[in-house]
């Protein structure tokens, strides 16, 4: 009910880095700390039981769904690709970088890491290649029709409009971004510490929302409400496009 209520799913003592979803299946990729205790859980029936999949024992930041394949970013190790709900887990190419983040884009499949910028594939993972963002640690990756955004931990939001092959840097430069989202017109960037910037016209304006001195660790929406996950604060949401939040 758009946050209004809130029950506690059978996952109570990890900590959950990321959620996707494909069909009537619901993945939590969770941290390995203490040791042994991540990889990704998999439930059936709305979160209410969850069974360990054969991915476990790793930090799993980030996924993303292709078609029938789900993509999982992790720390140090790379990404993995399932195409059976997690029965088997693939180590993909990219096997060495800590992913933080994953974008797909037709046949593009990008890839937001520690330290080494923005790499992608163009087969579902076989072979990567770093694009010319390669020293910066990517957060959170969005695509606006033909316009790829990156989220940067300390550089601000950059944009690519020829599948990575150059990027430039937008006016938002001087901040550490947790996350990004695209909602119709709206280019929305979370920060680290300064709230939530709002973009209308493709990252070239920004204008800070007053939700500020947030740590905004996710976005998203569901119809006119946008939400706004935080780290230490809780859940916020705007039926605004961002101007009030609750």
């Amino acid at each position: 009910n758009n946050g209004s209520n809130w029950s506690q799913t059978s996952i109570i003592n990890k900590t959950v880095l990321s959620l996707a979803i494909l069909g009537n299946n619901i993945f939590a990729g969770t941290s390995n700390i203490p040791s042994g205790s991540g990889g990704v859980l998999i439930s059936t029936n709305n979160g209410l039981n969850w069974t360990l999949t054969s991915l476990y024992n790793i930090d799993v930041n980030t996924f993303a769904v292709k078609d029938t394949n789900i993509f999982a970013g992790t720390n140090y190790n790379g990404i993995y690709v399932t195409s059976n709900n997690g029965l088997n887990w693939t180590q993909t190419s990219l096997n060495s970088e800590s992913i933080k983040c994953i974008a797909i884009h037709g046949d593009y499949i990008f890839a937001g890491t520690v330290n080494n910028g923005v790499y992608k594939s163009t087969n579902n993972g076989i072979i990567w290649t770093q694009t010319s963002m390669n020293n910066l640690s990517v957060w959170s990756l969005i695509l606006s029709g033909n316009i790829i955004y990156a989220g940067t931990s300390d550089s601000g939001v950059y944009k690519s409009t020829n599948n990575g092959e150059s990027w430039i840097k937008t006016s938002l430069n001087n901040n550490s971004i947790s996350s990004l989202y695209y909602n119709e017109s709206y280019i929305y960037a979370g920060t680290w510490y300064n709230g939530i910037y709002i973009s209308t016209n493709e990252g070239e304006n920004w204008t800070q929302s007053e939700l500020y001195n947030l740590n905004a660790k996710a976005l998203t929406s569901n119809g006119n409400n946008l939400f706004a996950g935080s780290y230490t604060n809780g859940v916020f949401y705007s039926s605004n496009n961002g101007t009030y939040w609750l």
